[in-house]
C-alpha cells in the first residue's frame, strides 16, 4: 500500500514539473561555479585583467615595451621576486600588503611581451645557496626585487640592480603612495644594463662644487649616462689613453707626490711628464650629453666661460645650480653669473626666500615650489605636477629674474629681436612668498632653449631634420638636488630631475613613460554609477532565473 501511494505522488505533474525545475536550476549553478573557478584559474595564469583606472596604471604602455626591445634584444633578463610566486601574486599573501603583487604584474606584463625576458622567484629560507652564490644574502628580503642581466656563464657578476617594493612608488611626505613609477624603474634598469657604451654627462671640478648629490648623480646614472670629471681651466693634461681624463694637477698636486693617475681609466703617469705636457682644454668633448655645475664657490675663468659658451651655441645642455649667498668670504661669481645672463637672460639675485605657508616647522627657508602650468613648461616636467598639492621641497633659496625680451610671447615667438632664444620660469613660489619683506611671487628653476639649424647658416626656412636644440638650466637652490630631499620618496623632486634629464639631454627613456598618479585604489565611477552597477548585477540574473521559471509554469498550466 505505501509504494502505491509513493507512485502515485511520484506521478503528479506539480512533482514532474518541480522536480525538472530544480534539477534544472541546480545544473545551471553547478555550471556557473565552474565555469567561475575555471576563469578565475585562466585569468591567474595569463593576465586576463581589463585596467579600468583613468591613467591605465596596471597596464604596461607600448612604449616601455617598444624601449625594452630596443635596449635589451641581446641580453637576458630576469626579474627576480624574492619570495615565492604565490606571495607575488596573491594580494592577500603579498608580504608588502598589495605593493608586490601590482609590481609583479608588470613584470608578467613584460614576460609576456618579450622573449628575452623572464619573472623567477627566490625564497630566501628555501633558495639561501642562489643569494649566496650571487652575494646577495644581505638583501634577501621578501619586500625585494632584483633585476639582473646574464652573463655568458648564466651568472649575474655585477650587472643587477636591488630595489625594495617602495622604490616603484612615488609617495607623499606622510608616506602615502599618490603614483606608480614601475615603468620607469624596469626602463632606466633596462638601459642601464644593457648598454656595452653610455653617453657621458660632464661633472665640473675646481671650483669648491658641492659634494652632497650623490643621489643627484645616482639619477643619471640610472638614466643610462657614465658620469666624468672634467676641468675647464688651461693648464689641462689629457690622458694619452685618449678617454680624455679631466684633470687639473696645476692646483691639485700634492707634495712629494710623484705619480698622478687618471681618474678615468687608472693609468698612472709620472708627475715630471704631466707637467711637461700640460695644455689649453680646446673645448668641451664632443660626446658630452650635458655639463654639470654644481654649486660652485670660486669664480670661472675667461677661457672656461668661452668653452661653455661655444658649447651652448652648438648642441649642449648646461646645468647650473647656484647660489649667490652661500659664497663665503664676500666671493662672488661675476663671470659665471654675467654668462647666464649673456646667454639666457638670467640673473642670479640674493635675498632668501621665505614663505611660512608652505615651511617646516623650525625650518623658516624652507618651502613648496610651484610648477608653472603654461603649455611650454608642460614640456619639460612630469605631467602629474601640474596642478598637483605634490609639490618639489626646496629650502634656502635665492631667486631668479629674468630679462624681458627673452620670454616667450602667447604666439611662441619673442620679444627680442632676433628671436634665437627663450627663457621660460619652471618653478617658482606661491604667492605668498617673501624676499627681504617684499611679498611676490619668485623664479626658483629657469630653462633657457636655443634651436639652431646645422650646415645651414640659421636658414629656418630649411625643411630637412638638421635643427637641434642647446639648453641652459639654473636653479637658484642648491637644496632641490640635495640627498635630503632627492633621496626621499616623500618629495617629488627626483621626478622633477628626472624630467629634465629626459627633455634636455636626449636620455633614451621617452618623456612620456612617467609616474602613473593615482589618488586612491578604487575604479574611476562614481559612487551613483558604482551603486547602479551593483543593483544591475544583482537584478539581471535574478530576473533571468525568475523569467525562465515563469515560463516553464505558463507553459505547464496551458497543457
Amino acid at each position: 500500500m505505501k509504494l502505491g501511494f509513493l507512485k502515485a505522488f511520484a506521478d503528479k505533474r506539480k512533482m514532474k514539473y518541480g522536480t525538472v525545475t530544480i534539477a534544472f536550476c541546480a545544473v545551471v549553478i553547478a555550471l556557473v561555479i565552474v565555469l567561475n573557478s575555471v576563469v578565475s584559474v585562466l585569468a591567474e595564469s595569463f593576465e586576463w585583467y581589463v585596467d579600468m583606472t583613468k591613467e591605465q596604471a596596471y597596464t604596461v604602455s607600448d612604449r616601455l615595451a617598444e624601449l625594452a626591445i630596443e635596449t635589451s634584444k641581446d641580453a637576458k633578463i630576469d626579474i627576480i621576486f624574492c619570495c615565492s610566486s604565490y606571495e607575488a601574486q596573491s594580494i592577500d599573501e603579498d608580504p608588502t600588503g598589495g605593493m608586490l603583487t601590482y609590481v609583479h604584474s608588470t613584470a608578467k606584463q613584460l614576460e609576456k611581451r618579450m622573449s628575452n625576458i623572464r619573472v623567477l622567484y627566490m625564497d630566501p629560507r628555501k633558495d639561501h645557496d642562489f643569494f649566496k652564490a650571487n652575494g646577495w644574502v644581505g638583501s634577501a628580503t621578501k619586500s625585494n626585487v632584483i633585476i639582473a642581466r646574464q652573463n655568458e656563464n648564466g651568472g649575474y657578476g655585477t650587472n643587477y640592480r636591488i630595489h625594495g617594493v617602495d622604490y616603484f612608488f612615488s609617495m607623499d611626505e606622510n608616506k602615502q603612495v599618490y603614483g606608480y613609477d614601475a615603468e620607469y624603474v624596469f626602463a632606466t634598469d633596462l638601459i642601464s644594463l644593457c648598454q656595452d657604451t653610455k653617453p657621458y654627462i660632464y661633472v665640473c671640478q675646481g671650483h669648491g662644487e658641492a659634494t652632497n648629490t650623490t643621489e643627484f648623480f645616482t639619477l643619471f646614472v640610472d638614466s643610462g649616462f657614465d658620469l666624468v670629471p672634467i676641468i675647464l681651466s688651461n693648464n689641462v693634461f689629457l690622458c694619452e689613453k685618449g678617454c680624455d681624463a679631466q684633470f687639473d694637477p696645476a692646483t691639485d698636486v700634492e707634495e712629494n707626490r710623484r705619480t698622478y693617475e687618471c681618474p678615468v681609466c687608472k693609468e698612472s703617469y709620472s708627475m715630471d711628464h704631466v707637467l711637461a705636457n700640460l695644455v689649453q682644454r680646446p673645448n668641451i668633448p664632443e660626446d658630452a650629453r650635458a655639463v654639470i655645475i654644481n654649486t660652485p664657490t670660486m669664480d670661472y675663468e675667461d677661457h672656461e666661460i668661452s668653452l661653455l659658451r661655444k658649447y651652448l651655441d652648438g648642441q649642449g645642455t648646461v646645468m647650473c645650480f647656484s647660489n649667490p649667498q652661500k659664497l663665503e668670504n664676500g666671493k662672488t661669481l661675476t663671470n659665471l653669473y654675467g654668462f647666464l645672463e649673456e646667454w639666457g637672460g638670467i640673473t642670479m639675485n640674493s635675498g632668501t626666500i621665505n614663505d611660512p605657508a608652505t615651511s617646516f616647522v623650525n625650518q623658516p627657508n624652507s618651502f613648496k615650489g610651484v610648477v608653472t602650468s603654461n603649455a611650454l613648461t608642460q614640456a619639460y616636467l612630469p605631467q602629474f605636477a601640474f596642478g598637483s598639492d605634490i609639490r618639489p621641497q626646496l629650502n634656502n633659496s635665492a631667486y631668479i629674474t629674468i630679462d624681458n625680451r627673452y620670454i616667450p610671447t602667447n604666439d611662441g615667438g619673442y620679444n627680442t629681436g632676433d628671436g634665437e632664444r627663450g627663457t621660460l620660469p619652471l618653478i617658482v613660489t606661491g604667492n605668498t612668498a617673501t624676499v627681504k619683506g617684499v611679498r611676490g611671487v619668485y623664479n626658483v628653476v629657469t630653462v633657457t632653449y636655443s634651436e639652431t639649424f646645422k650646415n645651414n647658416n640659421n636658414d629656418q626656412s630649411n625643411t630637412t631634420n638638421d635643427a637641434y636644440t642647446s639648453y641652459l638650466i639654473t636653479c637658484a637652490s642648491p637644496d632641490l638636488i640635495s640627498d635630503s630631499y632627492v633621496g626621499s620618496d616623500s618629495y617629488p623632486n627626483d621626478d622633477i630631475i628626472y624630467s629634465l634629464i629626459r627633455q634636455t639631454t636626449s636620455a633614451q627613456v621617452p618623456a612620456y613613460i612617467d609616474t602613473k598618479p593615482f589618488a586612491n585604489y578604487s575604479l574611476d565611477i562614481s559612487e551613483a554609477e558604482a551603486q547602479g552597477t551593483l543593483i544591475a548585477l544583482a537584478l539581471i540574473p535574478t530576473a533571468i532565473v525568475l523569467g525562465a521559471m515563469a515560463v516553464i509554469l505558463i507553459r505547464r498550466k496551458r497543457r
